[in-house]
């Protein structure tokens, strides 16, 4: 999974339900400051918070993974 992948499958989750960043970073234990970061592309998260974040993106399916791209 790729994080531009993530942040855009975060974003859309939080637009279809309405969810401000503040709600989000509340009910998922990460930092509000560091989702912004994140959303706004400015920085990555960490693999934590990546991981409490990943049920609310998902749910109970997770995505199948990414396969590397060509070097070409």
């Amino acid at each position: 999974m790729r994080q531009d992948d993530f942040r855009t499958a975060l974003r859309a989750v939080m637009a279809r339900r309405s969810l401000t960043q503040t709600a989000v970073a509340q009910a998922c234990g990460v930092e509000q400051a560091s989702l912004s970061r994140f959303l706004r592309g400015e920085k990555g998260l960490s693999g934590e918070s990546v991981f409490k974040l990943l049920p609310l993106v998902y749910g109970t399916s997770l995505p199948s993974p990414t396969p590397p791209r060509d070097a070409a």
